[in-house]
């Protein structure tokens, strides 16, 4: 173990005489449960210490190790180089999604299983005005909720390539249905999702009654739909979160559906707003138990964000 002064080197048939330690004193009790390391405190029980490694304090002696790179090996293990920051306009993240996959090579292959998937045939399966007419069927669904003029019907389009897929309105609240696109190759399931484009809530160009049944209609949806595997709630990143998507947000954390935060329309903000849009809803997001850890930046304009939201929801039809 490395000390303040340099490593001690001690042959492996030598005993130490301070093997035991010093000893803190008869009445001090410290279980390892509440062990603080100079990281943080340690999360774990006192049986975890046995797979933990001591980094050195000092810089290793010249000719003890191999010289540091990406080909260099430590106890036969191969050592990475430190992950490369995404770059602006790629993905801005909270930690997850391909940018933080194990390598560079887990990365290059989620997002070609997003591609591969999104480029499969995608078709109208049918459109619902109550939960009565859901379809019945075996694939695992995604839907997109938001505000009404959010941008659900563009994105839809541009994760699967078509332009006319999901009908997007110039009025806002103007989608009165739950319309569903089956995603995948036509004749099999297994590598196969449901997309959900749901109606907007909030602001509405619509009789007031007509509002109330959307709105029942999509609350009921992402309370009770055991096929339900994600919901992207879809953010104006001109806007931020306002009221009624932190409704929706509690309401989604207390029925224990997953979710996932997507800003959309990045390409009306200038690179320094949208970081600074995407760290407050963050940290927002941050603070909700059902939502997932990743905030994504896109546009349906650019294409930002795109490639990566397609292999996190093409990870849950395609699972490694």
């Amino acid at each position: 173990m490395a000390v303040h002064h340099g490593p001690d080197h001690v042959r492996a048939a030598e005993a130490q005489s301070d093997a035991d330690g010093s000893d803190p004193g008869q009445d001090y009790d410290a279980a390892a449960l509440y062990l603080h390391l100079h990281a943080g405190p340690f999360c774990g029980w006192s049986g975890d210490l046995l797979d933990m490694e001591q980094r050195p304090v000092d810089p290793p002696a010249v000719g003890d190790h191999e010289a540091p790179g990406p080909q260099a090996k430590a106890g036969g293990r191969r050592v990475s180089e430190p992950k490369t920051p995404a770059a602006p306009g790629e993905l801005i993240s909270g930690g997850s999604a391909p940018a933080a996959f194990a390598d560079a090579d887990a990365a290059a292959q989620a997002l070609e299983k997003g591609r591969w998937l999104f480029a499969q045939e995608c078709t109208f399966l049918k459109g619902c005005v109550g939960m009565e007419h859901l379809p019945a069927h075996p694939l695992v669904e995604v839907a997109f909720a938001g505000r009404s003029n959010v941008g659900k019907s563009s994105l839809v389009n541009a994760l699967t390539g078509r332009k006319t897929l999901a009908r997007a309105s110039n009025t806002p609240g103007r989608t009165q249905e739950v319309n569903f696109f089956r995603l995948g190759p036509p004749h099999s399931d297994e590598a196969a999702l449901m997309l959900v484009d749901l109606p907007g809530y909030g602001f509405a160009r619509a009789p007031q009654a007509q509002v109330e049944r959307w709105t029942r209609l999509v609350m009921a949806y992402l309370r009770g739909r055991s096929a339900l595997r994600r919901v992207c709630l879809l953010i104006d990143a001109r806007h931020g979160l306002k009221a009624n998507d932190l409704e929706v947000m509690g309401m989604l954390d207390s029925a224990a559906v997953n979710y996932q935060v997507v800003l959309t329309k990045a390409d009306k903000l200038g690179p320094t707003v949208a970081r600074a849009t995407h760290a407050t809803v963050a940290a927002a997001v941050a603070r909700h138990v059902a939502a997932h850890p990743d905030v994504l930046l896109t546009s349906s304009e650019t294409g930002a964000g795109i490639p990566e939201l397609r292999a996190q929801l093409a990870a849950l039809a395609l699972p490694a």
